[in-house]
């Protein structure tokens, strides 16, 4: 889907992909969102590292859009550094259910204080 400009009062605004607009907020903070992998031969994404990436690709947006570090976050969680760090990268870290479901946690708590 092409951009679409709309026009609200007297400001201009971009409609885009959700995809487009996460890498672009992940740009402007100097990260690169984990990109989804190569189609297999029958044109379809492998399962389990799509799973991954995606869990990544969205953990990473809502980082961002709540202000935290992966320190604050690792920390508010009780989880290591590392396992975030490796849940970021679209890792095997993504498959610990415990740590997925604390991090969630945070990111969801930091969000509801936000809004």
């Amino acid at each position: 889907m092409p951009t679409q400009m709309i026009d609200l009062k007297d400001d201009r605004y971009a409609l885009l992909p959700q995809e487009e607009y996460q890498d672009l907020m992940a740009q402007a903070a100097g990260i690169a969102l984990p990109r989804l992998p190569a189609l297999n031969e029958r044109g379809n994404y492998p399962g389990l590292e799509l799973v991954g990436v995606l869990i990544a690709r969205g953990l990473i947006v809502d980082r961002l859009e709540a202000g935290l570090t992966q320190e604050d976050v690792a920390e508010r969680a009780g989880v290591p550094l590392d396992v975030v760090q490796d849940v970021e990268r679209g890792g095997e870290a993504t498959g610990d259910e415990r740590a997925i479901d604390a991090i969630d946690a945070v990111l969801t708590s930091a969000r509801q204080g936000r809004g």
